[in-house]
């Protein structure tokens, strides 16, 4: 049989439960390697896609097959709380693929950065 290592490759994940999901290229360099020192790159970032289906499975695409890769469940944290920014009026809470939500004042409600207090 033929191993294929090169070109895009599509298949389906079924993960039960899951609403939201990343899919990660793996890469270390060396074998050995903790898991704190790998990098992980977003496929979609590579060319890549990870599409909800109806059925409740993930269409995946990925741009090529010759590595190793890791599926997480996509945390929204802006979707509770504001992702414990301040309140939506005054604060604009945006999603960090891997990191915790940045958090910025809403200077078009005239607050300012930093402080997310002045009134507008």
């Amino acid at each position: 049989s033929t191993v294929f290592a090169q070109g895009r490759f599509v298949f389906r994940l079924r993960v039960p439960g899951a609403t939201s999901l990343r899919l990660f290229r793996v890469t270390s360099g060396r074998s050995g390697v903790p898991v704190s020192e790998l990098d992980f790159v977003d496929v979609t970032t590579l060319g890549g896609s990870v599409t909800q289906q109806l059925d409740g499975s993930f269409l995946v695409t990925i741009a090529e097959v010759d590595a190793d890769f890791v599926a997480a469940q996509d945390v929204q944290e802006c979707r509770t709380d504001n992702g414990g920014c301040d309140i939506a009026i005054r604060a604009r809470c945006t999603e960090v693929v891997g990191g915790p939500p940045v958090c910025q004042c809403r200077s078009e409600n005239g607050y300012v950065d930093g402080s997310g207090s002045s009134s507008p």
